[in-house]
C-alpha cells in the first residue's frame, strides 16, 4: 500500500508538482543549512581581516542571523494571507537570492561584519525563513488526503539531500574561494524561485479534496453549498418507518 501511495506522487496529475517541489525543498535546505555551516567561518575571517573600526563581532553576526527568522515567520503569515502560495514562495526565494547577492558582495569586500553586511544577512534569513514556511504549507495542500502525508514525508526526506551536500561543497573549496559557495546558494534560490512559477496548482482558498488534484478543488466561497450537496441521510434501521417508528 505504501508503494502504491509513492507511485501516486508520480502519476500524470502530480508528477510535475512532485519533481518541482523536490528541487525547491533541496534548494531551501541547501540554503538554510549552508548559511548555518558557512556563515560562522565567514564572519570570523572577515572580522580578523577587517580594517574598519565599526565592525561587529562574529557572535553578533550570528545573533542577527538567528533572530531574523522571527520576522521571517511574520512575513510568511502576511504573504500567505494576501497572495497565492506559488507567488508567495517565488517572491520569498527571489528576495533570498537577491539579498544573497548583496551578502556575497559584502563577503568579497570584507564588509560582512559591517552594518551593510549584517543587513544583507538579515534580509537573506528573513526571506529564507519565509520561503521555508510557505514551502511546507504548500506541500500540505498540494496533495489529496489519500496520500498527503506520504507526499509531505517523501519531499521532506529527499529534500535533506540539499543539506547533506553542504559540508562536501563548502569544505571542498579552497580558502580563498569560499565566496563561491554563497554564490551557489544565490543561484539555487533564484532557480527555485523561477521553478515556483511552473507549479501546476494554486492551493490558496481551495477545498482540499480526498483524491482530486488541487486544480479541481472548489473555491472556499462555495464550500458550504458543496457540503450541503454531499450531506448523507442517516441509514434507516430495518423494520422502521420514515419517522423511526416500528411498522
Amino acid at each position: 500500500r505504501d508503494c502504491k501511495r509513492i507511485r501516486s506522487l508520480f502519476t500524470k496529475s502530480y508528477r510535475s508538482t512532485t519533481l518541482i517541489m523536490l528541487y525547491i525543498a533541496m534548494a531551501v535546505n541547501f540554503a538554510y543549512y549552508g548559511l548555518i555551516y558557512g556563515l560562522p567561518g565567514a564572519f570570523k575571517e572577515a572580522h580578523h581581516t577587517s580594517e574598519s573600526q565599526g565592525t561587529w563581532s562574529p557572535a553578533a553576526g550570528l545573533l542577527v542571523s538567528a533572530v531574523s527568522e522571527i520576522p521571517g515567520a511574520f512575513l510568511a503569515v502576511a504573504l500567505a494571507a494576501t497572495i497565492g502560495r506559488r507567488t508567495s514562495m517565488s517572491f520569498a526565494l527571489l528576495g533570498c537570492a537577491v539579498s544573497m547577492c548583496f551578502a556575497v558582495w559584502a563577503l568579497s569586500s570584507k564588509r560582512i561584519t559591517d552594518n551593510v553586511g549584517l543587513m544583507s544577512v538579515f534580509s537573506v534569513k528573513v526571506f529564507l525563513a519565509s520561503g521555508l514556511i510557505i514551502m511546507y504549507l504548500y506541500m500540505l495542500e498540494c496533495y489529496p488526503t489519500k496520500f498527503r502525508a506520504t507526499g509531505l514525508a517523501f519531499i521532506m526526506v529527499l529534500g535533506r539531500v540539499g543539506a547533506a551536500l553542504v559540508p562536501t561543497l563548502y569544505d571542498g573549496l579552497d580558502s580563498d574561494k569560499k565566496d563561491d559557495f554563497f554564490v551557489m546558494i544565490a543561484a539555487s534560490a533564484f532557480i527555485a524561485s523561477v521553478a515556483c512559477c511552473f507549479l501546476p496548482y494554486e492551493t490558496r482558498d481551495t477545498v482540499l479534496e480526498e483524491v482530486a488534484p488541487p486544480g479541481t478543488c472548489t473555491p472556499a466561497a462555495e464550500y458550504t453549498p458543496l457540503m450541503t450537496l454531499r450531506s448523507v441521510t442517516p441509514p434507516r434501521t430495518p423494520g422502521t418507518g420514515r419517522r423511526g417508528q416500528r411498522q
